[in-house]
């Protein structure tokens, strides 16, 4: 990814964490839908609702315009749960970056799907939040932000590039997100980990 695509996709998930007001670890992924007004339903409903063959199906989540308006789909019964909630970040991060659809679904198109890869990564885990809780570990990445291990670990490699660049704090819109999540960090750091 190109640095230009790279900040446009990192901008975007700090202005996505601002609009929908999110503040703590783990990311609320319901909160964020409801306050972009994206409907989120399980297979389940959605086959009783609207497709009855999305029922049976083994993916783990896509993303349909129903009446004008985006509602992600996804299937609770994948564990573990982690990969689901990255899915559905992933979704939301193809409506965010306005990424093209036809007939309702999104096109398949690598470059949009790596958009959408690194937008979830980064609006699940923070790297200003990771940072300012010192929370460089996987381990601890992963059990906070319920992330999968391996999302963890690639984050863990990036948070510390960036620990040793001093590149925190350069962005206005990471000023913001640091702000808004202020008093999880200030709790964070005073339990004993």
């Amino acid at each position: 990814m190109d640095y230009i695509s790279y900040q446009n996709v990192r901008d975007e998930s700090w202005k996505t964490l601002l609009k929908t007001g999110v503040n703590s670890l783990p990311i609320d992924l319901h909160s964020v839908c409801f306050n972009l007004g994206i409907h989120l339903y399980t297979y389940d409903y959605g086959a009783e609702k609207y497709f009855s063959h999305i029922k049976n199906r083994k993916d783990l989540a896509f993303t349909i315009k129903i009446s004008d308006e985006w509602c992600i789909f996804y299937n609770p019964n994948i564990y573990p749960y982690s990969r689901v909630r990255f899915a559905i970040a992933h979704e939301v991060g193809h409506i965010i970056n306005k990424h093209h659809y036809r007939h309702d679904f999104f096109t398949s198109n690598l470059k949009y799907e790596h958009q959408a890869k690194k937008f979830a990564i980064r609006l699940l885990a923070p790297a200003i939040v990771l940072h300012e809780c010192n929370m460089l570990d996987p381990d601890k990445i992963s059990l906070h932000c319920d992330i999968s291990y391996r999302a963890a670990e690639i984050r863990s490699k990036r948070i510390t590039q960036l620990e040793n660049e001093n590149k925190f704090n350069i962005s206005k819109l990471e000023e913001k997100v640091g702000k808004q999540f202020r008093p999880y960090i200030d709790r964070y750091k005073s339990r004993q980990w």
